[in-house]
């Protein structure tokens, strides 16, 4: 036999598929109908699943109650309408069990018969198996009764065990995994399952995305999406579970629509990214407690297909001067740090952060000069993955390192938000910034550094924490302690109510910079 390295590429078939859409779109060819024709396939709550009428109230914040009046985004099928015993699972079972285990099982049932495979002939096979699970909003909400749970909710109920279990009742012997990577989870999943068969560890994968979850999308109007009090209480009123933002952007929905979220009970994930967390944040999610959601930090832009390292934060453990870690790379994905010559450069050492691996995008359309210098040739890709095709790597821009454990630490933007020569000199603004933060002992929650005038200086805006109440004279005391060289020491300290922000939630420099200065 020849070595991995030897084995030719070959294409992968696709045998089989289901799926489940709201509307009745409960085959491929359905989906294809609707893509070629499409119609709104908002639907009725049926009777015999929810009667509205009992739980309807005018006041969305009444607790137990909604005032959703009709329609929403439904599976036709009744999830509570499931053959238990076809599984081999008993009626208690069946009834702790989270509707996505249900519905992943009947529709990989169903895919196996589109393709033809008969249960007997795929039995005992080297099959895998790959899902992909964004959210488990049905295990969090059984948590918070411990006292009535059901005694089948770890096997029932728990995402990680979604894949073990189609394994199980098909009785397959390969690998089985549920990847949770935020936006990503079905395309991690996918990745894995092509890298299952074409390293030869199965002979047949199959790929389940537990996307339709029962969950309802709520867009923030834009007349409220600038008001951080307003957007706590769309929260509140909508009780949303899951929420996706900047680290900016959660910071003033903490500090000021902090007392609507501590009443949300239901806010149980808050994913963010784009830019570093700060203790400060992390101090305002701690502030939500007992309510406190999970928190993770998902770093990747867009060229990488969006999600490539995510970690659920410690909001304990890590030191006020620390950044956060981003988390490991996700499978098929390999996060590179490199110096000023392109070199690799240890662990624990800052430079670019560039990403290789299955989700590089194969370039820009139509900018070949960008696309020269952004996605460049991967001189470090191992060989199976160039035997994959996996060759191209990203320069992102941005400035990082990797920890002890091979985590990213994401410290900002490398080319100009953050690094400059003020006088010859370098200065890293963000690390002005973070000692403002500790001289300034949780007087204030924010801070950017920014270089105005000409000759050049630097210039601080900065946020009061909430409930403090800072003087005039603050700033002042506050650069008298900075232990900095004078070069790195802002001329002026200005402070505001709240920092400026794009629509995408990020810092808004190019605001900042047209802000007057105090004379």
């Amino acid at each position: 036999m020849g070595s991995l390295s030897d084995v030719r590429v070959e294409p992968i078939a696709i045998v089989g598929s289901a799926c489940r859409f709201p509307g009745g779109d409960n085959s491929p060819s359905k989906l294809w109908d609707l893509l070629r024709s499409l119609r709104d396939v908002l639907m009725d709550f049926p009777p015999s699943r929810l009667r509205l009428s009992n739980f309807y109230h005018t006041d969305g914040e009444h607790h137990g109650s909604t005032n959703v009046t009709n329609k929403s985004y439904l599976l036709s099928e009744d999830p509570n309408e499931f053959d238990a015993a076809l599984f081999n699972l008993n009626g208690l079972e069946a009834q702790a069990m989270d509707r996505q285990h249900r519905i992943l099982l009947e529709t990989v049932y169903e895919g196996l018969e589109r393709g033809g495979c008969s249960l007997d002939d795929i039995q005992e096979t080297k099959t895998s198996v790959f899902v992909g699970v964004m959210n488990a909003d049905y295990y969090d909400i059984q948590l918070r009764d411990t006292e009535t749970m059901a005694r089948y909710n770890a096997t029932g109920t728990a995402r990680s065990i979604i894949s073990n279990r189609i394994s199980y009742f098909f009785d397959w012997k390969e690998a089985s995994m549920t990847a949770d990577t935020a936006c990503s989870s079905s395309l991690v999943a996918l990745h894995q399952a092509v890298l299952s068969l074409q390293n030869r560890e199965a002979s047949a994968s199959i790929i389940g995305n537990a996307l339709a979850h029962g969950s309802t999308v709520v867009v923030v109007p834009q007349s409220v999406r600038g008001g951080p009090v307003a957007t706590a209480q769309l929260m509140l009123q909508e009780k949303v579970t899951f929420m996706i933002g900047t680290p900016s952007e959660y910071l003033m929905l903490l500090q000021h629509g902090g007392d609507y979220l501590r009443q949300n009970r239901d806010w149980g994930h808050a994913c963010l990214g784009g830019e570093s967390v700060t203790e400060p944040l992390k101090r305002e999610f701690r502030r939500l407690s007992p309510n406190c959601p999970n928190v993770t930090d998902c770093y990747g832009p867009t060229e990488t297909s969006a999600a490539t390292s995510s970690n659920t934060l410690d909001l304990h453990r890590d030191a006020a001067n620390e950044y956060s870690t981003a988390g490991r790379p996700v499978p098929s994905s390999t996060i590179y740090i490199l110096g000023g010559n392109g070199e690799l450069v240890p662990p624990g050492f800052v430079g670019e952060v560039c990403i290789g691996g299955v989700g590089v995008a194969l370039g820009y359309w139509n900018l070949p000069d960008l696309d020269k210098r952004k996605c460049i040739h991967d001189p470090f890709a191992s060989s199976a993955d160039r035997r994959l095709g996996w060759k191209r790597l990203y320069k992102t821009g941005d400035r990082g390192r990797l920890g002890p454990d091979g985590g990213l630490i994401f410290m900002g933007r490398l080319d100009g938000d953050t690094q400059i020569k003020l006088r010859g000199l370098r200065i890293d603004l963000e690390e002005v910034g973070n000692s403002l933060l500790q001289v300034a002992a949780g007087l204030l929650s924010d801070t950017v550094v920014s270089v105005r005038g000409d000759p050049e200086f630097l210039v601080a805006h900065a946020v009061p924490a909430r409930g403090q109440k800072v003087t005039n004279s603050d700033p002042k005391s506050f650069k008298k302690s900075l232990p900095l060289p004078q070069n790195m020491c802002p001329a002026a300290i200005v402070l505001l109510d709240r920092l400026p922000t794009t629509p995408n939630g990020k810092v808004d420099w190019k605001a900042l910079q047209d802000k007057p200065l105090p004379t």
